[in-house]
């Protein structure tokens, strides 16, 4: 059933922008992701403040799209989860590894598709340890 009329005349959210091009209802949308309609279109309106990462994962997923073309620009921006961390950290005060944007193109790192390739490398590696662990 293509989405209602009514759903696609407030469009505020790229979530909203890709569930209308889909033509998928926001019912439709809601059971497909797994959450009630009800915070599904808080979600959809913007009023989710914090989103569970699985709710748009899932709703990516669902519409066949990568969840990171739902994230909205306000979204991207830092968000104070405690008075203490009003403002992001210092990057030189947290990392102990140099951003790539300081090491460059240079032949260790590559720039910053080698740093995210190395990262994922390093990652992927944790992740089968830990299931090995698990099953063990």
């Amino acid at each position: 059933m293509p989405a209602r009329r009514d759903e696609q005349s407030r469009q505020e959210t790229r979530l909203a922008v890709a569930r209308v091009f889909r033509e998928v209802t926001q019912a439709d949308l809601a059971e497909a992701i797994g959450i009630s309609l009800t915070a599904y279109r808080a979600l959809e309106r913007g009023q989710t403040q914090n989103p569970p990462l699985r709710w748009l994962v899932n709703a990516g997923i669902a519409l066949g799209i990568d969840w990171e073309e739902l994230v909205d620009d306000d979204w991207r921006e830092w968000l104070p989860l405690n008075e203490r961390r009003a403002k992001p950290p210092r990057r030189d005060g947290l990392w102990h590894t140099a951003p790539w944007s300081e090491v460059g193109q240079s032949a260790e790192w590559g720039g910053r598709d080698a740093e995210q390739a190395a990262l994922g490398k390093l990652l992927a590696e944790r992740a089968r340890r830990r299931r090995r662990r698990s099953s063990g």
